[in-house]
C-alpha cells in the first residue's frame, strides 16, 4: 500500500482489523479533508468518502510524557 492507496467507502468500509491499537483509521472527509476517526464511527458520517489504515506511530511514543512547561 502506498500513500495514495485510499480505499473507496463505496467499495469497503473499515473493520476493527483495519484499525490501529486505539481503534482508529485515517479518513477523507468530503469537506474537511484528512482526519483520524474510530473505525466504528465511519458508518455514522456520510461525508467520509475514503479511508486507509492509520500510519504507525513514531518509535518511543509510549515513553513520551506531555508536560505543560
Amino acid at each position: 500500500m502506498t500513500d495514495n492507496d485510499w480505499i473507496d467507502a463505496r467499495t469497503r468500509k473499515p473493520t476493527q482489523e483495519d484499525a490501529d491499537k486505539k481503534g482508529c483509521v485515517l479518513v477523507w472527509h468530503q469537506y474537511n479533508g484528512m482526519m483520524v476517526t474510530g473505525w466504528h464511527q465511519f458508518s455514522h458520517n456520510r461525508f467520509l468518502t475514503h479511508w486507509k489504515p492509520a500510519p504507525c506511530p513514531p518509535p518511543g511514543f509510549e515513553a513520551w510524557e506531555y508536560t505543560d512547561k
